[in-house]
């Protein structure tokens, strides 16, 4: 009983072995920052580098991803909601583990500090 137990053991380490290695070819390239996969022609889809600004030791922080015009030949429709009617909105993210909250209200529906796309040399 001990022998089949020891067999399942090593087949089961063997076939995770070779399952591991086969998923390595879906990641992409460690040298380049970032790759762009063509879902279909309006779609682009962006993967991330592991080796990316945007972590620290495996663990994910705040960054801004690099620059994507995703609405690339596609007509864009937008409107200032923020405080609509009146009430004010807390818009809330998370930086490092703790919770940063600003308060959006119709008393300045545009304001620059909320944006998150800024420019970043570093960062393209």
């Amino acid at each position: 009983m001990l022998l089949i137990w020891i067999i399942y053991l090593i087949t089961f380490y063997l076939n995770s072995i070779s399952i591991n290695a086969n998923n390595l070819n879906s990641h992409s390239d460690l040298n380049s920052k970032h790759s762009i996969e063509e879902k279909d022609s309006n779609v682009k889809v962006i993967y991330e580098a592991t080796r990316s600004v945007c972590y620290t030791k495996g663990q994910a922080i705040e960054c801004s991803p690099p620059f994507t015009n995703i609405a690339e030949s596609i007509d864009i429709k937008a409107t200032s909601t923020c405080g609509q009617f009146g009430q004010s909105e807390e818009i809330c993210r998370y930086v490092l583990g703790q919770r940063k909250c600003d308060i959006c209200d119709s008393s300045e529906k545009f304001g620059t500090h909320l944006l998150t796309d800024r420019h970043q040399m570093n960062n393209e």
